[in-house]
């Protein structure tokens, strides 16, 4: 089990200058989630509002591959 703290986060670069007042908003907000095989967790060109942290397992990300036909 991975306790997220602030020096569990403080090993992201996304973190690494961050004061320790932000820390406890920060994590206030983090709510851990489980998700199954195969399950789409993100959508390309959709509009998002979250940042996920990967703690566990693996992950593919995949990117549509479109022709501009106004070349």
């Amino acid at each position: 089990m991975i306790t997220i703290d602030r020096s569990f986060l403080k090993r992201f670069a996304l973190f690494e200058n961050f004061e320790n007042q932000d820390f406890d908003s920060i994590l206030g907000m983090m709510i851990e989630r489980t998700y199954e095989r195969g399950k789409t967790i993100i959508v390309e060109n959709e509009i998002g509002s979250e940042v996920f942290l990967l703690l566990d397992g693996e992950i593919e990300i995949l990117q549509r591959m479109t022709l501009d036909n106004n070349t």
